[in-house]
């Protein structure tokens, strides 16, 4: 009895369902339809802007020098490379991170020290502001920097110095 009380349950579920289903086919609502959906996006990424800067020829130096001498650097040009990887067009500048050369407590002018391009001329003083050498350069290789020392006089003897940043920046 309890069996046959389960499948007439069962029969009257089955049916319920089946006219559940018959009604949806019936008001226009699909029973097993698929749906797609696609809505348009996009991928963004911003590139940062990439120098690459490579120095040879370096320190920059002068050798022995007298008093009231002027002389070429003997390993120039400095050479300031720009790498293929270099993605924006560039400015080469120069600049003295002190205002003196320095041997102990004595000193000189860095204006003394000269950079040129081509070595045409006296060439430009250095100073302890940027000084572009180079500007608007569109394609990168190798860029070279020429220096010439004028040793003042009289000047204390000793071995002097002064520490100079080449700078490559976008434009």
């Amino acid at each position: 009895m309890v069996k046959r009380g389960i499948l007439i349950c069962a029969t009257f579920f089955l049916i319920a369902i089946l006219g559940i289903i018959a009604l949806m086919n019936f008001s226009g609502v699909p029973v097993s339809a698929a749906s797609t959906n696609s809505t348009p996006t996009s991928a963004t990424v911003t590139i940062n802007q990439f120098i690459t800067v490579t120095l040879t020829n370096t320190p920059v130096t002068f050798g022995t020098m007298d008093p009231g001498a002027a002389q070429n650097a003997t390993n120039n040009p400095l050479t300031v490379t720009i790498g293929s990887e270099t993605n924006v067009d560039f400015d080469i500048a120069v600049k003295a991170d002190n205002a003196n050369f320095v041997s102990g407590s004595n000193t000189f002018a860095v204006s003394n020290l000269k950079w040129d391009n081509d070595l045409v001329g006296l060439g430009t003083d250095y100073t302890t502001s940027d000084a572009n050498v180079y500007t608007g350069e569109t394609t990168p290789g190798a860029f070279n920097i020429y220096h010439q020392l004028f040793v003042p006089s009289p000047q204390k003897a000793g071995a002097y110095s002064v520490p100079i940043t080449v700078t490559a920046s976008a434009v």
